[in-house]
C-alpha cells in the first residue's frame, strides 16, 4: 500500500481555495470548500468532462449487471450522485444512498423521486429497520488506513450484507513502468522540484484488496478490470 497526492480535482486546483496539506489527509472542512469550487463551476451532470462520465457509465453498467435480481441495494459514499441517478433510469428496484458530506454533495439528486438520501457514515447512521441486498461503493476506499479498511468491510459484513462491490479509483499497478513513474514522481517532489500536493489517501494492489475482504469476514471474491482499466472486487459472504 502507497500513500498518494493530489493538486487538483475535476480540473480544479487545491491551491485556489486551501493550503495543501502532504502530511494528513483531506479533512471534512476541505471537502466542504472543496464542493464550494465545485458547484461554482459545474452546473448539472452535464458540465463534466466527458471522460469522466465515460468512466462512470462503464461503472453503472458494471453495478447494473450485478443487481438484476436485487430489491434492496445500498451505495455507499456516492458523491455527487451520477452512478446513482444513472441506475435509477435503469433499474426499479429501491436504490438508497449514503454520503457523509454535509454541503449537500447530492443536491443533483433532489428531483430523483426513486433515490433514497441519507446524509451520515454507514452503518451508524442507516435506520435499524433498512434491509439490504446489495451494496457497493464506489471510489472510496482510498481514503482508509488499513485498520479502517478492514473496520469498514466488516461492517458491511455484519449488518448483514452478503455482498459488496468495491470500485477502485486508487489501484496501485504491479506494472514495471507505473512503479518507476510513481517513484520518480516521488523523488521529484521530495527534492521540490515538483509541489507534493494533498495527502489524498491510499493505493492499494489487487492482492491487498483480496486480502481485505478475506480478512473481514466474506468467502470468497469476484474480481476484474473495466475497460479503460478501473478494478473492481466483489466480495460474497454466503
Amino acid at each position: 500500500m502507497r500513500k498518494f497526492f493530489q493538486t487538483s480535482w475535476f480540473g480544479i486546483p487545491f491551491e485556489n481555495f486551501t493550503i495543501q496539506d502532504s502530511q494528513h489527509i483531506a479533512s471534512e472542512t476541505f471537502y466542504t470548500k472543496f464542493y464550494d469550487q465545485f458547484f461554482q463551476k459545474y452546473y448539472s451532470y452535464n458540465d463534466i468532462e466527458p471522460q469522466w462520465c465515460n468512466t462512470k457509465d462503464q461503472v453503472t453498467q458494471l453495478v447494473l449487471s450485478q443487481i438484476q435480481n436485487r430489491t434492496s441495494v445500498l451505495s455507499i459514499g456516492c458523491g455527487i450522485g451520477y452512478v446513482e441517478d444513472s441506475l435509477s433510469k435503469l433499474w426499479d428496484g429501491k436504490l438508497t444512498v449514503i454520503d457523509p458530506a454535509k454541503s449537500n454533495v447530492t443536491r443533483w439528486l433532489d428531483t430523483n423521486t426513486k433515490i433514497e438520501r441519507i446524509l451520515g457514515y454507514f452503518p451508524k447512521d442507516v435506520p435499524n429497520n433498512q434491509d439490504f441486498d446489495f451494496a457497493y461503493a464506489n471510489a472510496i476506499d482510498y481514503v482508509f488506513t488499513v485498520d479502517d479498511f478492514h473496520l469498514f468491510l466488516q461492517s458491511i459484513q455484519q449488518y448483514p450484507i452478503s455482498e459488496v462491490l468495491l470500485i477502485s479509483a486508487s489501484f496501485q499497478s504491479s506494472r514495471l513502468k507505473d512503479s518507476l513513474k510513481y517513484h520518480l514522481k516521488q523523488i521529484a517532489s521530495n527534492l521540490g522540484l515538483i509541489p507534493k500536493g494533498q495527502f489524498w489517501g491510499y493505493l492499494r494492489t489487487r492482492k491487498e484488496y483480496q486480502n481485505a475482504l478475506i480478512d473481514a469476514g466474506f468467502n470468497s471474491f469476484q474480481d476484474g478490470f473495466l475497460e479503460n482499466g478501473t478494478y473492481w472486487i466483489k466480495g460474497i459472504a454466503k
